[in-house]
């Protein structure tokens, strides 16, 4: 008899592409859900839904923000909704460029997470 058993691969936030990959560490995956609800929620709120179907951890930030107003926007609902300091979001926001980058950033820096 032959038992054919499988487990999940672990995928680190830097090389998962979407956020079932990392069931491994529920903290990222978490923070990964958080992240994508909120930007979602501020895409909708600011009229640009048709950027939603991009969503996912390889999308790239300057697809879906591509005006000053929406990267500032942005930024902000980022300090605010993960206690970082707006300085903070400012001085590293050059090195984020997918939203993998933005999961990693948050999770290290973010605080009061509610999940």
């Amino acid at each position: 008899m032959l038992f054919s058993t499988s487990c999940n691969k672990y995928h680190s936030v830097n090389n998962a592409t979407s956020i079932g990959q990392l069931s491994g560490n529920p903290f990222m995956k978490n923070v990964a859900k958080s992240v994508i609800s909120n930007l979602s929620s501020y895409l909708i709120q600011n009229g640009m839904q048709k950027m939603m179907g991009k969503l996912n951890l390889g999308t790239s930030i300057s697809s879906i923000l591509t005006t000053a107003e929406s990267i500032a926007g942005f930024k902000n609902m980022l300090s605010s909704k993960y206690n970082i300091a707006g300085s903070l979001v400012d001085s590293n926001f050059g090195s984020i460029n997918t939203l993998t980058d933005v999961v990693g950033f948050v999770a290290k820096n973010g605080s009061g997470f509610k999940f």
